[in-house]
């Protein structure tokens, strides 16, 4: 277990009652703010704001001040440290914690904890932050999917489905279709597409008529969820 000097992160002196006053610098929150760096927090700009998230081998996590404040709370709880004197409670340094607060936003000390984020971390982040994004991302990329699995995309004219937006179908012969509608296409933050498994007496009719025959596939399908749903439909 690595031993860390406590002097590195705040000066004690004991008082002539016995009593310990204890003081921390700009250089003694600065390693404050290097430790929370190996233990994986991070700071980074996303969406014009600042954020907070946590490294986790190959994830991250978003996280805000509290959890940077806990966790050196549970440094200064549970790690080994030398030249604290004897006679003092390890208490003492939480209390201390408690009332002066070294872990803070927007101080010059997360200079220590910034950092850039590439393409890749940047989407990973924002599908965990930004609900709009995600809601965009997840929409784009089941319409791709449908393009790759060559369903026709048409408009539902007469609302057998949802009226005035598109369709996209699939034969799967004996004139069954996997119909898939793109309900609420114009608000991006609260469309969604249900799954169905219709009758129609030839292409032309969807969109234009209604099924003579319709079940239910999946409302408001996910592609990371209902796949298995269609697998067979699609070979």
């Amino acid at each position: 277990m690595m031993t860390y000097n406590i002097n590195d992160f705040l000066s004690i002196n004991q008082l002539k009652n016995g009593r310990f006053r204890l003081n921390h610098d700009i250089t003694n929150r600065d390693n404050a703010y290097k430790t929370l760096h190996l233990l994986g927090f991070r700071k980074t700009r996303l969406d014009k704001k600042s954020i907070y998230y946590k490294r986790e081998e190959t994830v991250l996590r978003p996280v805000d001040i509290y959890d940077l404040q806990n966790a050196f709370e549970d440094f200064l709880q549970t790690a080994d440290f030398e030249n604290i004197p004897s006679n003092m409670e390890r208490s003492e340094l939480i209390n201390w914690l408690y009332d002066k607060e070294p872990i803070k936003k927007n101080c010059f000390s997360e200079g220590h904890i910034w950092e850039d984020l590439t393409e890749k971390e940047t989407h990973e982040l924002q599908m965990l932050t930004n609900a709009t994004y995600k809601k965009i991302f997840e929409t784009q990329e089941l319409i791709s999917k449908l393009k790759e699995w060559n369903f026709v995309k048409t408009i539902d004219s007469l609302g057998s489905f949802c009226k005035g937006n598109p369709l996209y179908y699939k034969s799967l012969g004996s004139k069954k279709y996997l119909v898939f509608n793109h309900y609420n296409s114009e608000y991006k933050d609260n469309d969604g597409f249900d799954c169905w498994l219709a009758t129609f007496n030839k292409d032309k009719e969807i969109g234009l008529k209604r099924p003579t025959d319709n079940q239910s596939i999946q409302l408001s399908f996910n592609i990371d969820r209902d796949f298995i749903l269609i697998k067979n439909y699609l070979n």
